[in-house]
């Protein structure tokens, strides 16, 4: 060990890289289980939210008003981001994270179109005709 410790030292005199090479390696099962578990919430939370957005575009929501529509996709998209920091502080997995937040930063320009949308119709009557 010291004499490794030596060989190291006398490669690179910063003392960070020779701690770092003395510490034990991580156990590789609790990842590979984790790993597996995060990839399978990214394929649901996909499926989510592309069937999300269909359903918003397409389906006629009779019984909500347009703002509660609205609302409803900016609660789903506050979900998403929370999700993507509960991912990054409290499973440490950093790709599931990035995934949910970049999601949830692509559903901005979706909400903001939706209220101008509103804003819009709000604003001028249909044409007669």
């Amino acid at each position: 060990m010291e004499s490794k410790l030596h060989m190291n030292a006398s490669k690179s005199a910063d003392p960070s890289v020779i701690i770092e090479e003395m510490r034990p390696q991580s156990n590789q099962t609790s990842t590979a289980k984790r790993g597996g578990l995060t990839r399978a919430l990214r394929i649901v939370a996909t499926i989510l939210i592309v069937g999300a957005g269909a359903v918003f575009l397409f389906q006629g929501w009779s019984q909500f008003d347009s703002a509660m529509r609205i609302l409803s996709f900016l609660g789903f998209a506050a979900l998403l981001g929370v999700t993507g920091v509960l991912c990054a502080f409290k499973l440490k997995e950093d790709k599931g994270a990035r995934t949910a937040l970049i999601l949830s930063c692509g559903l901005v320009p979706v909400i903001a179109s939706q209220i101008g949308a509103l804003i819009y119709s709000l604003g001028h009557s249909p044409p007669l005709g």
